[in-house]
């Protein structure tokens, strides 16, 4: 039961990893990102100064749940990258993983 535990844990961890990678830019490019909330806000506000009735569209009722696991591995897929693919590219340029250097800490009252 814990060996399935950890295993789950360690594909979570590497499939977070995986995610950061992919998104993580060196530049900031603030003109990439709009605020549409305001942009809905002002045209609420332009409406009612033109006469309009304000409404607002009511929430879908039903919701889908979904694994969260499965969504990103789908993810992932698209891009067309494994977990693996990118460690045997690490590990062939000479690069290591941070996070498996830096020294494990343990909760407060942790046994082990």
């Amino acid at each position: 039961m814990r060996q399935s535990f950890v295993r789950r844990q360690k594909a979570e961890l590497a499939l977070a990893r995986q995610l950061i990678e992919q998104s993580a830019t060196d530049e900031f490019r603030p003109e990439n990102y709009h605020d549409t909330v305001r942009e809905r806000v002002l045209e609420a506000i332009q409406s009612k100064v033109e006469g309009q009735e304000i409404t607002t569209e009511a929430a879908p009722k039903e919701t889908k749940i979904i694994d969260l696991m499965d969504a990103l591995k789908a993810s992932l897929a698209k891009k067309g990258t494994s977990t693996d693919e990118k460690k045997s590219a690490k590990r062939a340029g000479g690069k290591t993983d941070e996070a498996d250097e830096a020294p494990k800490k343990r909760r407060a009252g942790s046994r082990g």
